[in-house]
Formats: C-alpha cells, sequence, structure tokens
C-alpha cells in the first residue's frame, strides 16, 4: 500500500512538472507570436495604439458631441485571438 502510493505522489509530481514546462513553452511561443501580430496589425491603415499597447480601429466615427467623463456612453466592440477567434463580442 506504502509502496503504491509512493509511485503515484512520484507519479504525479511527473506530470505535474511536465504540464508546468509545457505551459512556460506554450507561454513563451504565444508572447512571441503575439508580439509579431501587434507589430503588423499596428501598421494597417487606421489602425491606433494607446500607451498601454491596445489597438483599435475606429469603423465609423461619431458625429455627435464628445462624451464628458460623467456621461454613460453605448459602444459595440468585438474582442479577437490572433486566430481570429472571437472571445468578446458586444454584438451577440
Amino acid at each position: 500500500q506504502e509502496q503504491m502510493q509512493e509511485v503515484l505522489m512520484t507519479y504525479q509530481k511527473e506530470q505535474e512538472e511536465k504540464f508546468v514546462k509545457d505551459m512556460e513553452t506554450k507561454a513563451g511561443e504565444n508572447k512571441t507570436k503575439g508580439a509579431a501580430f501587434l507589430a503588423e496589425n499596428g501598421k494597417k491603415a487606421g489602425v491606433k495604439t494607446t500607451a498601454s499597447g491596445l489597438q483599435y480601429k475606429v469603423l465609423t466615427a461619431g458625429t455627435g458631441k464628445s462624451p464628458k467623463a460623467t456621461d454613460v456612453v453605448e459602444v459595440n466592440y468585438e474582442g479577437k485571438l490572433i486566430d481570429g477567434t472571437v472571445f468578446d463580442s458586444s454584438y451577440e
């Protein structure tokens, strides 16, 4: 019984270490891909980049007066991953 528990704990530890290593590798790859995407996307016409790195494009500019800090506004947006997968949208 004790030997079985040791084997199981060793196996679980190995699997956890493998999982962490795989996630670190994937995180590094995603960071590299993300940086390349942002660099290319930032060159597209109409794309603006904020100081924080957020990129956006105004599709249709409003014609009314600008809101004040105390006003409530409504916006439509769609957040996508670099592969085009929509992860959040105000349209749905």
